[in-house]
């Protein structure tokens, strides 16, 4: 197992672990320019950007920010039955970004 792998497993081992038991996992992305899209969806003509996602969508994002050899953090903010989680990433080596207020 190589060291991208046994990061993409361990951040989402901890991620799955953080939201077990809430019924909705409502999801966010940011980066160094602020707030952005955690996914893209393919349309008949065009792609339309995603602002929120759910457990999968985080998934399939902290996956490929590892991938990419991006540095991920994840920001858990209960509210009743709902996860909100924050995604980050920055890049080696750039300090870890601050948490948006």
């Amino acid at each position: 197992m190589d060291l991208t792998q046994e990061k993409r497993e361990w951040i989402l081992e901890n991620f799955l672990t953080a939201v077990v038991g809430f019924e909705t996992v409502v999801c966010r992305a940011f980066g160094e320019s602020g707030y952005e899209p955690v996914a893209m969806k393919q349309t008949d003509d065009a792609f339309v950007e995603i602002e929120t996602g759910d457990m999968n969508t985080a998934i399939d994002w902290i996956s490929n920010r590892v991938d990419e050899g991006y540095h991920v953090a994840f920001k858990l903010i209960p509210d009743g039955t709902v996860a909100n989680v924050i995604l980050k990433y920055w890049e080696y080596p750039y300090s870890e970004p601050e948490w948006p207020a």
